[in-house]
């Protein structure tokens, strides 16, 4: 950016959800939502700073969307979802490796749903200890507004597989993933489809009064086509993403601790390698390989709650320091007040800004 003044932005942001049941075994549920986002929370604003979109780009960005939209049919221990609907898988707090269907959206500071996806997704549970599903999806991973000639191709579809069963304290899974997204270039104006298929493993439960989960996606050795099998020059630890963690809590003193270890194989631990262009198409949230999350919620009075937190980049050694405070008013509205802080040397992933 080419400017050290503090810039400002607003967000104004409506969610509406709504549900009916005409009768047993099938429902149907709807999400919409209006979003608008003025100076720097606009994400054209720092691309219009960077000479990278047209100044008037910047402006007021309004969307009207109904994010989600799908039935859900129940017979026996057969169900069927389909629709524009949410695909969640994994059990991680702030990480999900498996969740491939859509993009994440880190640190969003008004949004927190699974954003829906066009796509079908059966299942079945024969008892209360396995459960096998599925899904295909019409859109790739970018849910991008516009349209190319190959989006109906076969092999730009992706889908999913997963099992999942109960031993112990503990529900386990195993998947199998294709991904699809579809990656821009902001500064060329071109783009195209990149493939991937991933091998996931999911476990989560209880170790004495800790709460743990583990959740690992491993990308399989294809070619640039993402179709061919090339599994020279493989590496494992590029490979894979993973998320590992804990929580605790204090009930005497109502007071939880939440801790997250995230490797994330394609990033690089070399700063010197960062690239803009990955965070201005969406293609990545972040850019280093190893990050670590902490976090403390403490409730007091009854109707207060204070969050403290923090993401570090154990590579470059930047932070981001979070906080929030809460306060319930009534039964259904909460007032919150809170700070995200990013902090690091120069060159560093949260030390704010790129040149």
């Amino acid at each position: 950016l080419p400017s050290e003044e503090v810039e400002l932005g607003g967000i104004a942001y409506v969610r509406v959800k709504g549900d009916f049941k005409p009768q047993d075994g099938l429902s149907f549920h709807v999400e919409a939502s209006y979003d608008a986002r003025t100076g720097y929370q606009n994400a054209f604003a720092p691309l219009a700073d960077a000479g990278l979109a047209a100044p008037g780009a910047a402006g007021i960005l309004s969307t009207i969307a109904v994010d989600q939209a799908y039935g859900s049919v129940v017979a026996g221990a057969f169900s069927l979802q389909a629709g524009k609907l949410p695909i969640g898988w994994g059990s991680a707090y702030v990480f999900n490796p498996t969740q491939r269907a859509s993009r994440p959206a880190l640190m969003d500071p008004v949004s927190v749903e699974t954003p829906g996806t066009l796509a079908v997704l059966p299942t079945w549970s024969p008892s209360d200890a396995f459960r096998l599903s599925a899904y295909a999806a019409f859109q790739d991973r970018s849910h991008r507004e516009t349209v190319a000639a190959g989006d109906g191709l076969v092999e730009n579809l992706p889908f999913g597989v997963k099992a999942q069963t109960t031993l112990g304290g503990f529900d386990l899974s195993a998947s199998f993933i294709k991904e699809v997204d579809y990656v821009e270039n902001p500064p060329l104006g071109t783009g195209g489809y990149e493939r991937a298929l991933f091998a996931g493993l999911d476990l989560a439960g209880a170790v004495w009064d800790f709460g743990v989960y583990a959740e690992a996606a491993l990308r399989l050795p294809l070619g640039p086509d993402g179709l061919s099998w090339e599994p020279d020059g493989f590496d494992f630890l590029d490979a894979l993403e993973a998320a590992a963690g804990f929580d605790y809590s204090f009930s005497g003193i109502e007071l939880e601790l939440r801790g997250e270890y995230y490797h994330q194989g394609p990033g690089t631990s070399d700063s010197s390698r960062y690239s803009a262009i990955d965070l201005m198409s969406g293609a990545r949230m972040l850019q280093a390989e190893d990050y670590l999350f902490a976090r403390a919620e403490k409730t007091f009075a009854d109707y207060w709650k204070l969050d403290l937190g923090g993401l570090a980049n154990l590579n470059d050694r930047g932070f981001v320091a979070m906080a929030e405070l809460l306060y319930e008013a009534m039964e259904n509205l909460e007032l919150r007040l809170g700070a995200v802080l990013p902090y690091g040397p120069g060159g560093s992933e949260f030390q704010g800004r790129y040149d």
